[in-house]
């Protein structure tokens, strides 16, 4: 049964490299995605002042820097390689943090953000439903390639769905109120992402 035992061993590399064609892909439709909410989000924040608007910004960014980790950990042939990937994943997810934090604080602080999304609302709608799509895939495919900074990215972005939700939500009634709920959540999700990521990396 040699050859059986071959054709078997072509097929699970035929599978792998499909899953690694669909990973990559999923990546770049992210930092497609995001820059493209990004080169909208900027101006919106600027005319507006939302803090809320700027949050999201920040937020997109983390989600582009978490890609480009995992792209980079995709192709890394050695273990090194995976640890920096995973270091730049922890990076990204201290970055959305600070997207989550930094404007609650401008509104506790200042009042600033009561004109709300603007244009931007429906962006950030579509950026909830498309990033939870896009962080399922990233989890089935990083089991099954056993890549745990795509696996991290995937976590990074539930992280954004949830707070571009959060964030919609707030726009819709009583910012100083609505704001804190979306960013408790988002913060939940950030220590619930750093601590996964944490340990993929003491375990790499």
């Amino acid at each position: 049964m040699p050859g059986g035992r071959r054709d078997g061993v072509v097929l699970t590399f035929a599978a792998r490299r499909r899953d690694l064609t669909w990973a990559v892909a999923l990546e770049y439709a992210t930092v497609l995605w995001l820059a493209a909410g990004i080169s909208l989000l900027i101006p919106a924040a600027s005319a507006s002042r939302a803090p809320m608007t700027a949050g999201l910004g920040i937020d997109a960014f983390a989600g582009i820097l978490a890609s480009s980790a995992a792209l980079r950990a995709l192709h890394a042939a050695d273990r090194d390689g995976r640890r920096r990937a995973l270091g730049l994943v922890l990076a990204a997810l201290a970055a959305a943090a600070g997207g989550v934090l930094l404007p609650g604080a401008a509104v506790l602080d200042a009042g600033l953000g009561h004109a709300g999304l603007g244009p931007t609302r429906g962006w950030a709608i579509a950026s909830a439903v498309v990033m939870l799509l896009l962080a399922l895939g990233k989890a089935r495919f990083g089991r099954r390639l056993a890549n745990t900074a795509l696996t991290a990215d995937g976590r990074l972005a539930v992280v954004h769905a949830l707070v571009a939700l959060g964030v919609v939500l707030a726009s819709t009634g009583s910012l100083r109120a609505w704001w804190w709920v979306a960013a408790a959540l988002g913060c939940v999700c950030c220590l619930w992402t750093g601590l996964g990521t944490a340990r993929d990396l003491r375990r790499t």
